[in-house]
């Protein structure tokens, strides 16, 4: 027979085995939750579209496809860049940081610029709009 005192351990253990499993559960099923709703208006990208030319297109590759000063928002260099990030992230950083120099944009600029580039790496627009600050993957699953 064994000592009492395992008892009390082996409740303790599967509990904690218990509680183990469950996370790994929620843990796994929360990316599909957060990244089932990553959308943009085409009205967001269309005034992006806009702004990103008065603003960002003098610096970035533009679809002239001729060198800029800073790296290309589309295609392989970017997604190399940027595919596995959030939206968040590349939000943050134009936000903080974009341009380097001159008058920074204001109001749903950062947002709707961030749509238009969505828009150029063939993310499909939607009828929500875009959430800058969401932690979905920037350019899909």
């Amino acid at each position: 027979m064994p000592p009492e005192s395992t008892a009390p351990e082996l409740s303790f253990g599967l509990k904690l085995m218990v509680k183990c499993c469950l996370t790994v559960v929620v843990w796994n099923a929360l990316p599909a939750t957060i990244g089932a709703q990553s959308t943009y208006t085409a009205a967001q990208a269309d005034a992006g579209r806009l702004e990103y030319d008065r603003r960002c297109a003098e610096c970035h590759e533009a679809s002239d496809g001729f060198p800029r000063r800073a790296p290309a928002l589309s295609g392989p260099g970017f997604e190399d860049r940027w595919g596995e990030r959030r939206i968040r992230d590349l939000f943050v950083r134009m936000r903080d940081g974009m341009p380097p120099a001159g008058v920074r944009p204001r109001g749903e600029s950062y947002t709707n610029v961030l749509a238009y580039l969505l828009r150029l790496n063939s993310v499909p627009a939607g009828a929500t709009p875009l959430d800058p600050l969401s932690y979905e993957p920037l350019l899909g699953p």
